[in-house]
Parts: C-alpha cells; structure tokens; sequence
C-alpha cells in the first residue's frame, strides 16, 4: 500500500488548494490568504502532511512564501475542504479566503520569489514541504498561508492534513 492509503481508505485525509491566492503580509490583522481553522470542540488535531505553492503570474514584490500557525479560529467556510476519500466525512474544520484574524505566532518559510514577469512559461515553479505528521494544529488554532509581503492574486496554496480524534 501508498503511504497515507490506511488513513485516506478511514476517510482521516483532508486538502484545500485555494485559487490563485492574494495575500496580505504576516501579521495583518484582516488577513487575505487561505486559511484552516480547527474550531474549539472539534475533537481532532491536524496533523499536517504536504504543502504546496505555484507561483503561476508574476507577484508585485519580492516575497518570502510558507505558512504561519498559531491561536485562532475561522468565523465560516468559504473554502470547501476535500476528505481525499471521495467516500468519506466531511471535515471538523473550517476554511476561508479573507477575514479578520488574530496575530500567528509561527511562521515556517519554505521559499522566496521574485517579482518579475513569467512570459510564456515551460513549467510553472512549484515549492513543496513535506512535514510528515510534524506539525499539529490543534482545536482552537489555525493554519494559513504566510507572504511577508502583500501579493496580488499571484498564489497557488494546497494544504494536506490528517484529522487525528483526541483520545
């Protein structure tokens, strides 16, 4: 078997790509990103497994590029999460685009990318970080994407998790 299959075969694995993505910077208090909360009561913990970003039209600033995590919740979904087992439950979290958020207290940056232009690209360049379980979002924390400057709608963001009950 695949790696992840006993866990996606339990209907445990959950993604989110959010479509090219504007951001604002780290730290921003209305925050324009995707983001995954794990509401209060849930009774999961995210265990992270892959992100992923492309970069496929030009950014308007020299950017560093990851994710941030800390205290926090998401008010709705405006984002639909996938559980990576078309037979499975839907998610305990939450997703969304843009909204007001309390500061993150950690960031992990993965990448960097210039503001030129991309004319007529073979391949667009993709950054990915395999965390392998190493990160847990737990109830009342979220999980976004991490710019440390503002960007136009430039981003691709892919969010792969676990969702672990809390025993």
């Amino acid at each position: 078997h695949g790696r992840y299959y006993e866990q996606t075969y339990r209907g445990n694995m959950f993604g989110i790509t959010g479509g090219l993505t504007t951001t604002t910077a780290a730290g921003a208090a209305t925050f324009t990103g995707l983001i995954v909360g794990n509401p209060v009561g849930s009774g999961v913990n995210l265990a992270i497994n892959k992100i992923f970003i492309s970069q496929p039209i030009a950014l308007t600033a020299e950017t560093e590029l990851g994710i941030m995590y800390g205290a926090n919740t998401t008010t709705d979904t405006l984002t639909t999460i996938r559980n990576r087992n078309p037979l499975g439950p839907a998610s305990k979290c939450v997703a969304n685009a843009g909204q007001t958020i309390t500061a993150m207290t950690a960031f992990i940056v993965f990448a960097g990318s210039g503001s030129g232009a991309i004319t007529v690209p073979l391949g667009i360049n993709g950054f990915g970080y395999d965390f392998e379980g190493a990160l847990i979002i737990p109830p009342g924390y979220a999980l976004a994407s991490y710019t440390s400057l503002a960007s136009t709608t430039a981003l691709l963001f892919t969010f792969n998790w676990e969702e672990v009950p809390i025993t």
